[in-house]
C-alpha cells in the first residue's frame, strides 16, 4: 500500500490500545508495528520510571522536571500517573511525535490505560481514536486478576510493591471497560496475540480505506 506523504493527505487516527498491565499491550502494540510497518507506527512512551533493561525502544526517559514542563507547556497529547506514588511514574505521549508519525503517511499505535485514552480523545476527539480494550483471559473478574498477577510475577520486572499497586489499577482498569463502554470500539481477549495482531491490522486498514474513498468522492 502506497503511504501519502504528508499528514495534510492523511487522517489524524491514532489506534489506541487499552488494558490493565500484564494484558499484552505492548507486545501486541511491537507485534502490530512490526507486521504492518507500511501503515502503523510506534512512537515512544515518555516517561519518569526508572529505566529497566527490559524496556527496548518503548519509552524515552525524562526526568520529572522534564515531564511536568512538558505538561506545563501543553507539548504532552496524553499523560498519566500511575501507582504506587513512591516510584513517581508518570507517562505520557509527546503530540510531536504522533505528527511525525502522521506525516510519514503512518496511523500511531499509543498504549494506554483510562486517563490516558481520556486525554487522547479530549485532544483528538473520539471519531479520530480507533480504541481497543485488551481482556485477559477468565471467566470473571477473579480470574482475570489471576492471570494477571501470574503474568506479572512470571516476567519478573517488578517489585512485589509495585505488582501489588498495577493489580489495585487493574481493578480499576477493567471496571472502567463497563464504565465507559462509549470510549471503545471492540474489547477484545488476548489469548492468542498472533490473531489480535491480525484483527488490529484489518480494523486500521479499514479505517485508512475508509477515509480514501471518502476523498475520493
Amino acid at each position: 500500500m502506497n503511504s501519502p506523504s504528508s499528514s495534510s493527505a492523511f487522517p489524524r487516527y491514532l489506534l489506541a490500545l487499552t488494558g490493565p498491565s500484564g494484558v499484552g499491550k505492548t507486545t501486541i502494540g511491537e507485534a502490530l508495528a512490526a507486521a504492518a510497518f507500511h501503515c502503523i507506527g510506534k512512537p515512544p512512551i515518555i516517561t519518569t520510571r526508572v529505566p529497566s533493561v527490559h524496556d527496548g525502544n518503548e519509552y524515552c526517559h525524562v526526568t520529572t522536571e522534564e515531564f511536568l514542563e512538558l505538561k506545563e507547556t501543553g507539548k504532552l497529547a496524553a499523560e498519566t500517573r500511575l501507582s504506587p506514588e513512591r516510584e513517581r511514574r508518570w507517562y505520557g505521549y509527546r503530540a510531536e511525535d504522533l505528527d511525525a508519525t502522521w506525516r510519514e503517511g503512518k496511523v500511531p499505535v499509543v498504549i494506554t490505560e483510562m486517563r490516558l485514552l481520556q486525554g487522547f480523545v479530549a485532544r483528538y476527539g473520539r471519531n479520530a481514536v480507533l480504541s481497543c480494550g485488551l481482556l485477559p483471559p477468565g471467566a470473571g473478574k477473579r480470574a482475570m486478576l489471576a492471570v494477571l498477577l501470574h503474568r506479572l510475577r512470571l516476567r519478573d520486572r517488578d517489585s512485589e510493591e509495585s505488582i501489588r499497586g498495577r493489580i489495585e489499577n487493574a481493578k480499576r482498569d477493567l471496571a472502567f471497560f463497563a464504565e465507559r463502554a462509549d470510549l471503545f470500539d471492540y474489547l477484545l481477549v488476548n489469548d492468542n496475540a498472533d490473531a489480535i495482531v491480525s484483527i488490529l491490522e484489518g480494523h486500521v486498514q479499514a479505517a485508512i480505506g475508509n477515509f480514501r474513498r471518502c476523498l475520493a468522492l
